[in-house]
């Protein structure tokens, strides 16, 4: 078995255990969420360098640049790329 992230060391996902750390952060955020208060998620995004952003959201550090053509370096998927995986997740 692998580490937190939920693939195995071949880098095949583990649904299962996947599936299990998401009702543990499902069940851990409803049991402290105010019923009547609106879901929050916070994110901060700061500019590196050119167009190329960090940002942070819980524990995880994510990176976004433009290709050359569009002013950036390609060092690390565009904005797009990453709401194209958040609809398809």
């Amino acid at each position: 078995m692998g580490g937190t992230d939920g693939a195995d060391r071949r880098g095949r996902v583990d649904l299962v255990r996947m599936r299990a750390v998401y009702e543990e952060d499902r069940a851990r955020v409803e049991a402290a969420a105010d019923p009547e208060a609106p879901a929050v998620t916070r994110a901060v995004v700061e500019l590196v360098e050119g167009v190329r952003t960090r940002a942070r959201v819980r524990r995880f550090e994510l990176f976004s640049d433009e290709p050359p053509e569009r002013g950036g370096e390609g060092s690390a998927p565009t904005p797009l790329m990453y709401f194209a995986v958040g609809v398809g997740t």
